[in-house]
């Protein structure tokens, strides 16, 4: 894997997935919009993804570029978090009898980028070995 990292190289196997359509409870049968789809892929390609995955965590948390209020895909935060934070602040305007604003945006499917880079607008922090396989290789799956 070092030497996959290295030398920039993704395998062209590795860039091909089945993909399963999975039914969400609940939901009608004949509406495409009731699937979410499962990509299965080579077992040493998902090794090297979580090789990544490390890396690139471990550059984002010694390099300060994730901000505190980041709860989803961190170590000891769930995405529950925000939501306990917001009822004590709700809880604490009501005791102090103040005020609370608070910004809750409605995200759906079509509102979230399709782009890579709209997913990690943090790229620009990225040098050498990261910059190199991000661009020459993710995001090509077929």
């Amino acid at each position: 894997f070092n030497f996959l990292w290295s030398n920039h190289i993704f395998p062209d196997q590795w860039r091909n997935a089945h993909v399963i359509p999975i039914p969400k409870p609940n939901k009608p049968p004949t509406n495409i919009n009731s699937y979410r789809p499962i990509s299965l892929t080579i077992t040493l390609c998902k090794l090297m993804e979580k090789m990544v995955k490390n890396r690139l965590m471990h550059f984002l948390n010694t390099n300060n570029v994730i901000v505190n209020y980041q709860y989803g895909f961190q170590k000891a935060k769930s995405t529950l978090d925000p939501l306990t934070h917001l009822e004590y602040a709700i809880r604490d305007t009501i005791i102090k009898a103040d005020y609370l604003i608070a910004g809750l945006p409605q995200t759906t499917q079509s509102q979230i980028p399709g782009g890579f880079q709209g997913h990690f607008p943090a790229l620009f922090y990225f040098q050498g070995q990261f910059l190199k396989i991000f661009r020459g290789n993710y995001g090509t799956f077929k």
